[in-house]
């Protein structure tokens, strides 16, 4: 609980601090989430039996808890009730190094209600809401430590990458180029992402991505800020 109160004491300070710098419809802030990427499709082998050959696929995110604050749509808000759920692909070179990416932020929302600035609509809109189809991301991770970037129209992906014969990937099967292509987003900003293993303690011994059973699924904690102005 204390941990709780001096994160939204923090993203408070935040919230004044972007208050009144952007236009009507700006948003700027800053966000903090926790959560599981799961449904890994397919699931990732330890880096033991690993063969070094490009690995792809499809994973879910859906967050346990995120707290945001900033400016969205021109007001000042605050909330430890924001819900963050994704969807991607991941090109795996070892297990926990590689990227995960939504490049064009289509399966991405962020969503909660505020703590302080106008109530919420009649018809219980949320008042931080960003997504489907505005946050575009991709995430380079380096043994199990991401760095997120929130990229502009125009910001090249990945393109270097290439898939191992017969590679597996869900969405262009055969023109694999094409989820490695520019990032489309309507808000840029940078983050830090860290995944762990499993679904959690009792998974460590046979899920740590170094020996044992295929890695299903990875606990993930981060944050990221993200400025941005939408039509």
């Amino acid at each position: 609980m204390l941990r709780r109160i001096g994160v939204l004491a923090s993203l408070a300070v935040v919230a004044a601090m972007f208050a009144g710098t952007s236009s009507a419809q700006a948003t700027a802030g800053v966000c903090v989430f926790e959560g599981l990427a799961a449904t890994l499709e397919p699931d990732i082998p330890p880096i033991k039996t690993e063969d070094l050959l490009l690995e792809q696929g499809a994973y879910e995110y859906t967050g346990s808890t995120a707290a945001c604050a900033g400016e969205f749509g021109g007001e000042p808000e605050v909330s430890a009730e924001v819900q963050i759920d994704s969807a991607g692909f991941y090109d795996s070179l070892l297990c926990g190094t590689g990227f995960w990416h939504d490049l064009d932020g289509s399966h991405t929302v962020v969503a909660g209600t505020s703590l302080v600035g106008p109530p919420v609509d009649a018809d219980g809109a949320d008042t931080i809401s960003i997504g489907p189809g505005e946050l575009g991301h991709e995430i380079a991770f380096v043994a199990s430590v991401g760095a997120l970037r929130i990229g502009a129209p125009g910001d090249d992906g990945h393109r270097s990458l290439s898939s191992r014969a017969g590679g597996f990937h869900p969405q262009a099967a055969g023109t694999r180029d094409e989820n490695h292509g520019p990032i489309s987003s309507e808000y840029t900003g940078v983050g830090i992402v860290q995944i762990s293993p499993g679904t959690g303690p009792e998974t460590a011994l046979s899920q740590n991505c170094i020996a044992g059973d295929d890695v299903s699924a990875f606990q993930v904690a981060g944050f990221f800020v993200a400025t941005g102005e939408k039509d």
